[in-house]
């Protein structure tokens, strides 16, 4: 699969990114990004935990990633990371960050 689609043999799609989620999370956000399936890709980045990479793509493709809804992901997944990594303390202001917490 893999080698189908750096050769460029399918097409890569939303709808193909996510069939592959279910057995290789990499290829997959290889996929979404030739998609151009931008919020996915942020969303990829999220569950690597590659967090810098996330500002560094959305500026490339000018895109304002929903950084409430990030935050809400992680909480739901892993909210220890977020104590963790403080590059998070600048994208969300105290207030919205502290309600998301209590939700």
């Amino acid at each position: 699969m893999d080698a189908f689609c750096k050769g460029e043999k399918f097409e890569c799609s939303e709808e193909l990114g996510d069939l592959v989620k279910t057995v290789d999370n990499d290829l997959t956000l290889e996929i979404d990004i030739k998609a151009r399936a931008t919020p996915k890709v942020v969303v990829g980045f999220v569950e690597r935990r590659e967090f810098d990479k996330i500002l560094i793509y959305s500026k490339q493709v000018g895109y304002t990633p929903d950084y409430l809804f990030l935050l809400q992901t992680i909480l739901q997944s892993d909210p220890q990371v977020l104590f963790e990594d403080k590059q998070w303390d600048f994208l969300v202001d105290p207030y919205r960050s502290s309600a998301s917490y209590m939700a």
